[in-house]
C-alpha cells in the first residue's frame, strides 16, 4: 500500500486531489517544502502560537498559490480536497520525521522523539 492509497476524498467533487498529492509526494522540491512547512507548523502548534486550523489555512494558501489557475494545466483551488491533502501530507512527513530520528539517535536526542500529530480531525482548537 502506498501513501496515495490512504488518500480518501470524493473524487467527483475534488478531481485534482490525487494529482496534487502525487506532485507533492513525488517531487523532491515539493516534498522538501512540505517537510519544512510541517516542521514549522508542529513547532508553532506545540508552542501554542498557532492553532492547527490556522496552519491548515496557511498550507492551503501557500500551496494553492503555486499551481496555475488558467491554461491546460490549471488546478482550480476548489477542485482539491485540501483537508484530505493536509492530513495525508502531514502523516507522511510525520512518519518520515520519526524514521529519521530512529536512524540517527543523535538527532533524536537533539530534537526529541516526540513528533506531534497535526491531523485536522484530531485538532481540539
Amino acid at each position: 500500500m502506498t501513501m496515495l492509497d490512504k488518500l480518501i476524498f470524493d473524487q467527483s467533487t475534488y478531481p485534482n486531489t490525487r494529482y496534487v498529492a502525487n506532485l507533492i509526494l513525488n517531487t523532491g522540491s515539493g516534498y522538501k517544502w512540505c517537510i519544512d512547512f510541517f516542521d514549522w507548523a508542529r513547532q508553532e502548534v506545540g508552542a501554542k502560537r498557532v492553532k492547527v486550523d490556522e496552519a491548515f489555512v496557511k498550507f492551503k494558501e501557500l500551496l494553492s498559490g503555486t499551481f496555475p489557475q488558467d491554461g491546460i494545466l490549471r488546478v482550480p483551488v476548489d477542485s482539491v480536497d485540501w483537508r484530505a491533502l493536509f492530513n495525508l501530507v502531514e502523516e507522511n512527513t510525520r512518519l518520515a520525521s520519526i524514521e529519521v530520528r530512529k536512524r540517527n539517535p543523535r538527532l533524536g536526542q537533539l530534537l526529541g522523539r516526540d513528533v506531534p500529530n497535526l491531523n485536522l480531525e484530531n485538532s481540539k482548537d
